[in-house]
């Protein structure tokens, strides 16, 4: 994104005081990277998903992860902080994506392309 002409990157996750202090830089015309996990800042705007070549966003990668995991609807939304419809906008997306129709089918593929709990598209990682 910032190759793109964006100004900063803002997680979600970062508290009140941090988010303050990094608008007024952007404000000033700094660029900005806060809160950002370490491997998403490094990397850029090409960060690699597990089996990329299914067309999955980070976003659409993330869900499906995080389904692969065990969680429910409502839990994924909380942990990645989405509503309970945005959540289940993407799910809709990634099962185009993939292939598949359940979400046994969904926690399969994740299984078999690296989004176990302990494969590369853990959310713990």
């Amino acid at each position: 994104m910032l190759a793109r002409g964006c100004a900063g990157y803002l997680d979600k996750s970062i508290g009140g005081a941090e988010l303050a202090a990094a608008i007024e830089a952007i404000a000033a015309g700094e660029r900005i990277v806060a809160g950002a996990p370490e491997e998403t800042a490094a990397a850029g705007p090409d960060v690699a998903w597990p089996d990329g070549n299914a067309g999955l966003s980070a976003r659409e990668a993330e869900v499906l992860a995080l389904i692969t995991r065990g969680l429910t609807n409502d839990e994924v939304a909380h942990h990645a902080h989405l509503s309970i419809n945005s959540v289940k906008s993407y799910i809709r997306s990634a099962y185009r994506k993939i292939g598949v129709e359940r979400r046994s089918q969904a926690v399969r593929w994740g299984m078999e392309h690296g989004m176990s709990p302990h494969g590369r598209g853990s959310a713990d990682q």
